[in-house]
Formats: C-alpha cells, sequence, structure tokens
C-alpha cells in the first residue's frame, strides 16, 4: 500500500511513457506495423486511466496498476482493428482505419496479435510476489468476462442490425455488454491489484457499468446534437446507417403515421439523405427524444457517483469526480 498519494497527472505521464516503450519486434513489419499505428493516437486512454483509478480509489499503489491498464487498452484496439472490419468503417479517429490501409487479412493478425500483447502485459502481476494467485486469478478472470462480453455485445449489435422491433431493455443490455464491460472490468482489475475487499469491487464494477452506459447514450445523443468540428463526426451518421439507437428505438415507440414509416424505411434502407437525416432530428426534438436521452444520461451518472461516493474519503476521489464529468459532459 502506498503511504503517501502520488498525482494522478504523474501517474499518466509514466502511462504514456510505457506505452513508447512497449517493445514489439520490427518484423513482420506487416503484423506489428498496424498495431503501433493504433497505438500513436492516444486518444483519452480512458481504459488504462481507469485500471490506474481502481487501484488509487482502494489504497494501492497506481504505479503497480500500468501494465494492467496497458493491457486493457491492447484488448480496446484488438477490438476496434475487428470492428472496422465488420463496419466496413474506412475512418478511426480520424485517420485510415488498419483494414483500410493494410487489408481485411493483416487487420485480423494485427488484432490477433493485439490480443496476445494484452495477454503478455498480465504477466508482470504472475512474477510479483505481492500478488497472490487468487489474485491473480480473479484478475485473469475478470479479463476473460470483459472478453466475453464484449463479443456478445457486438454479436448482439450485428444482429439488431436486421431486427426492427429491438427494445429499449435489449439495447442497454447491448451497450452494457459491448461499451461498458470494459470499463468496469478495468475499474475493477485496479482494485484487485491493490487487494481490495469484494464489496469495493462490486462498486467499482457498478461504477464503470453505469458510466458505461452513460456514455454510450451520450455518444448517441452527440450524433445529432454535436458541432461536428468538435465531435469528429457528421451530424446524423447513426441516422444515415440506420443504426437502433437509444433516440431511434425511443422514437419508434412513440412516432406514428408518416412519421413512424419514414423511420422504418430509413432503417430498412440504411441510406438516408440529408433531408431525411433532418426530418428525424427534427422528430427527435418534438417527441422529447432529446429530453429523454438527456434524462437517462443524468440518471447513470448519478448513479456511477453513487458507486464513488463509497471511496470519498480517498485523496483520488476528486481526480475521479472530474474524469467522469469531462467523460460525460463532452463538447457539443
Amino acid at each position: 500500500m502506498s503511504t503517501a498519494p502520488i498525482a494522478l497527472d504523474l501517474i499518466f505521464n509514466e502511462l504514456d511513457i510505457q506505452f513508447q516503450a512497449l517493445k514489439m519486434p520490427l518484423e513482420p513489419s506487416s503484423l506489428y506495423d498496424p498495431i503501433r499505428y493504433t497505438l500513436e493516437d492516444t486518444g483519452k486512454r480512458i481504459r488504462p486511466k481507469l485500471v490506474i483509478l481502481g487501484t488509487s480509489l482502494t489504497g494501492g499503489d497506481p504505479l503497480r496498476a500500468i501494465p494492467a491498464g496497458i493491457s486493457m487498452e491492447l484488448l480496446h484496439n484488438f477490438t476496434l482493428i475487428h470492428d472496422d472490419i465488420m463496419d466496413n468503417a474506412d475512418l478511426r479517429r480520424g485517420k485510415a482505419s488498419v483494414y483500410k490501409k493494410w487489408g481485411i487479412p493483416i487487420a485480423i493478425l494485427s488484432g490477433d496479435m493485439a490480443f496476445g500483447l494484452a495477454y503478455e502485459q498480465f504477466q508482470t502481476y504472475a512474477f510479483d510476489d505481492t500478488i497472490s494467485k487468487i489474485q491473480f486469478g480473479s484478475i485473469l478472470n475478470l479479463f476473460h468476462q470483459a472478453v466475453k462480453e464484449v463479443c456478445e455485445g457486438q454479436a448482439y449489435d450485428i444482429e439488431f442490425e436486421s431486427k426492427i422491433d429491438v427494445d429499449i431493455h435489449s439495447y442497454l443490455e447491448m451497450i452494457r455488454l459491448k461499451t461498458a464491460a470494459l470499463l468496469s472490468a478495468s475499474l475493477a482489475i485496479g482494485g484487485l491489484i491493490s487487494g481490495a475487499q469484494s464489496q469495493q469491487i462490486e462498486h467499482l464494477q457498478s461504477m464503470g457499468n453505469e458510466l458505461g452506459l452513460a456514455f454510450q447514450i451520450q455518444d448517441d445523443l452527440l450524433d445529432v446534437v454535436a458541432d461536428p468540428k468538435k465531435f469528429g463526426k457528421k451530424v446524423g451518421g447513426d441516422i444515415r446507417e440506420g443504426k437502433k439507437t437509444f433516440l431511434m428505438i425511443h422514437a419508434l415507440e412513440r412516432a406514428q403515421g408518416s412519421d413512424l414509416e419514414l423511420l422504418k424505411s430509413i432503417l430498412h434502407s440504411k441510406s438516408a439523405d440529408d433531408i431525411q437525416i433532418s426530418r428525424v432530428v427534427r422528430l427527435y426534438k418534438e417527441l422529447g427524444i432529446l429530453d429523454l436521452a438527456e434524462q437517462e444520461i443524468e440518471i447513470r451518472y448519478s448513479n456511477a457517483m453513487n458507486h464513488l461516493g463509497v471511496f470519498a474519503d480517498t485523496p483520488y476521489y476528486s481526480a475521479a469526480k472530474n474524469m467522469f464529468d469531462a467523460l460525460i459532459q463532452r463538447d457539443r
């Protein structure tokens, strides 16, 4: 246990340094260059930071959480590389996706290797005398569960593409699996590294689930209300692609007549034009869907804060709250 808190900014800087120092062979370049390419853009690195917070909030040494943080980020990048193949996505974070730049076979291989490298990072704890066998086994169990849930979430997301009657409960479960599971596992793994009690681990897991749900619903909302220059995406992209989001599912429940037919035709064709997108956004406003999304985000965020409140007497509480605020209150 650490006796004096270390500023999280210093820990996050060390995280970046260790990412840059990741040792990967130069050859075969077709296998490793795409992984280096995905890690060049640091992004928000939410998952590794959550691992560090999970350790910090439960009284552990945050420096010890860095290998697990790197592992969760590699796992996340593995999912992104493969998701882009399944979604035929040409861009990722504003630049060419791996599959677009190197082709599908290389993207599959590089994604698989990123997954393998994620496992390799956990070996740090296998040779750490301060980590018990039970702790190490629990860490790997959570990692395995996260992998399973992310894959299940992606499968449901694909299944939903051909279903019109997706209800909101099914959607929330899908995004819990696809988005929230990694956030939940990251926080909980951080807690396991510090030797946290089971009740604390449960709070960390629930916090991550609620935060993940709020984050994804916020993403759905930003698709239609965000400033494209700040958000990095064209307004109405989800509508254009006929995606079943929190907004679309509730609109299908509330719309009638020609409005309902419009929504169904867009979901069927998956090729809405700008005029149709404007009509749908206007419909969202008229039906109160945007307000409904705001309310759901606030509820989920409040739930996450309630779980965070269990750790309010730790020196890292304020840092965690600031990070969560920044995730939810993204630019519009």
